[in-house]
């Protein structure tokens, strides 16, 4: 039987695999806010009107006379209820094919089932912002609670398209729809989208992204493009891509965070189990803004 000391060390030379794959192709859940919960019951508000308050006509809330009454403008909350979701995923492994193979069977079990583990989560997160991706025009009749949602000029390998005015049209959106400062948002690609726009700026149009450093490289953003952050995910589904304000757009209510435990069976191997549970909430849909027809 092992002793303290080295189920210490095991421990750790786990842990250490689990943070290596935290695999850079998966990113919404490092940019949305993280909020612990201990709660499978979640209660959250959102606004259901967007935008700076004004009074209806004749009334004023400026220049108003000397002791006349306060306009009254009123802000409408919905309150929702969100439930936990667990993720989970287990493998066993005989004792004689971890002391036997060639490579370590154990790590590589680990890292794998992981990843299964944040792919899925990632998924989560990317559906509700994007709202399973509906168009909000024809689907949600409370408009307000809608995310934003734009059509491209073309799809981009289209010689007619203009793929950054359909970048900078979105980014306007979230400007103009929620009042949210433009600056700074980031834009997520799949990766057939990312080879398209950079093939567009290259070859169309004779230029290149601005030049990637290590910095961008090492927080996921590949690259620049007029303030707009550009990151890529295989869970951006095909001709879509996102604009979002990440952080303010979408909570992740986290219950239990990534956890891999493996479990010995003396004599028969070592079982492992990778689960996280959570559950993502679009707080503020204005926040985002959904492109279509992007292939």
């Amino acid at each position: 039987m092992a002793g303290p000391e080295e189920n210490d060390i095991r421990g750790l030379e786990i842990d250490k695999v689990v943070k290596a794959v935290k695999f850079v192709e998966y990113v919404f859940k490092n940019d949305v806010a993280i909020v612990p919960t201990k709660s499978d019951a979640i209660r959250w508000y959102n606004k259901t009107s967007y935008g700076t308050l004004s009074a209806t006509s004749p009334s004023t809330t400026s220049n108003i006379s000397p002791l006349s009454r306060f306009q009254t403008l009123e802000t409408d909350i919905t309150r929702n209820t969100s439930f936990i979701r667990k993720y989970a995923v287990t493998d066993f492994i005989s004792m004689e094919d971890i002391q036997g193979a060639d490579i370590n069977i154990l790590d590589i079990t680990v890292m794998e089932l992981t990843r299964v583990i944040i792919r899925d989560v990632d998924t989560r997160i990317y559906n509700v912002m994007t709202q399973d991706r509906k168009n909000p025009a024809t689907t949600d009749a409370t408009l307000k609670t809608s995310i934003n949602m734009i059509t491209t000029s073309g799809g981009w390998t289209d010689g007619a398209s203009n793929p950054i005015r359909d970048i900078f049209e979105a980014q306007q959106t979230l400007w103009l729809s929620g009042g949210y400062a433009a600056g700074n948002p980031t834009l997520y690609l799949s990766p057939q989208d990312y080879t398209n726009l950079r093939s567009y700026l290259v070859f169309a149009k004779g230029s290149n992204i601005p030049q990637m450093s290590s910095g961008l490289a090492a927080s996921g953003v590949l690259a620049q493009l007029g303030g707009v952050n550009i990151k890529v995910s295989p869970n951006v589904t095909a001709d879509y891509a996102v604009m979002a304000l990440p952080s303010i757009a979408v909570q992740w209510k986290q219950f239990t965070d990534t956890t891999v435990k493996v479990i010995d069976h003396p004599g028969l191997g070592k079982e492992v189990r990778v689960y996280e549970l959570g559950e993502a909430i679009l707080t503020s849909p204005k926040a985002v803004c959904l492109i279509s027809n992007t292939q």
